[in-house]
């Protein structure tokens, strides 16, 4: 007979760091909690790479980077950390950590009917208190819409 294994319902913010290092699926974390991230559509990954293309190309040498859909980007210290679709960051203190941003400049989030009502109602509140941030931009994927 096997041994049941221990479904852990409650990590550390180093234990959840550690996990994303290593898994497959990212997950967002929330008090910790993991809260894994579903697929894409085809629009919503070319309104992302499009965004992104945008950031990359634009002049003004390397003082800004730009990341895409797999970088968080910590909310709250300790207790929210999200991936939102773009991050642009020019904070060179970004540049210290390969994996979590703390002070993006501009954040992207694609919206999709699944995900829209979560992305406004909770982090849309936390994207607006972040000291760092000069703009949000919010993105529908089902009809020609941004702001």
């Amino acid at each position: 007979m096997g041994y049941a294994l221990e479904v852990k319902t409650h990590y550390s913010v180093a234990e959840y760091l550690e996990h994303e290092e290593l898994s497959a699926v990212r997950s967002e974390y929330f008090r910790g909690e993991l809260f894994a991230m579903a697929g894409t559509s085809d629009a919503h990954n070319e309104i992302a790479g499009n965004v992104y293309a945008l950031f990359k190309t634009r002049k003004g040498g390397d003082a800004c980077k730009a990341y895409i859909e797999n970088i968080k980007v910590e909310l709250l210290p300790g207790v929210y950390y999200v991936y939102p679709d773009v991050v642009l960051t020019c904070d060179a203190r970004d540049r210290e950590d390969r994996y979590v941003k703390r002070y993006p400049k501009v954040l992207v989030e694609v919206l999709s009917p699944g995900t829209e009502a979560y992305d406004r109602r909770h982090k849309l509140p936390r994207y607006l208190a972040l000291p760092s941030l000069e703009a949000l931009l919010l993105v529908s994927q089902s009809e020609v819409h941004a702001e």
